[in-house]
């Protein structure tokens, strides 16, 4: 039972997630990308809806461009959305938007949910929002299967062993 637990604690912190924590939810960091059933994407787009019924209710955006970045959300359970600065951004909001000066991850970044419906997209893509791809829930990258959890494709490691030709094989 501790193995496990040990387990599965480890799985978790592999994965970045912002919407679990209070202070993501007072930024109004909402919208857990890595959380969501893939159904279609292209390189650096991708959509899919919720994982689990807590993630359904209410509308969120973020969009950043080079530096700035515009957040609007009305989800229940989230602090509205204030002016103030900290945790590398200056933020001038008016409860449910707001636009802040940030330290850019990326030169473009969209993510936007309605309801159970995610869709986001970033150029170049990053942790955050990994490149995909898959067409009505049947995804090739970065992983192969059919409705994939983002979440779930994180945990996956890939190990490569080069060895020179006429060399037996690793134990």
């Amino acid at each position: 039972s501790t193995k496990l637990r040990a387990m599965a604690t480890v799985r978790h912190t592999r994965i970045k997630r912002r919407y679990d924590s209070p202070e993501a939810q007072r930024m109004g960091e909402v919208i857990d990308e890595l959380d969501m059933h893939l159904c279609c994407g292209a390189c650096c787009y991708a959509c899919g809806f919720a994982a689990t019924w807590r993630n359904c209710f209410g509308i969120a955006a973020e969009t950043t461009c080079c530096c700035l970045e515009h957040a609007c959300c009305l989800k229940p359970g989230v602090e509205c959305l204030w002016c103030g600065c900290g945790q590398g951004k200056c933020q001038f909001g008016l409860g449910c938007c707001s636009l802040a000066l940030v330290a850019p991850t990326a030169c473009c970044k969209l993510s936007r949910q309605f309801c159970c419906v995610i869709e986001f997209c970033a150029f170049p893509p990053d942790d955050e929002m990994p490149c995909v791809l898959a067409v009505s829930g049947l995804a090739c990258v970065p992983k192969c299967g059919c409705c994939l959890r983002l979440n779930e494709t994180k945990e996956v490691a890939t190990t490569v062993v080069l060895r020179q030709p006429g060399q037996p094989p690793r134990a």
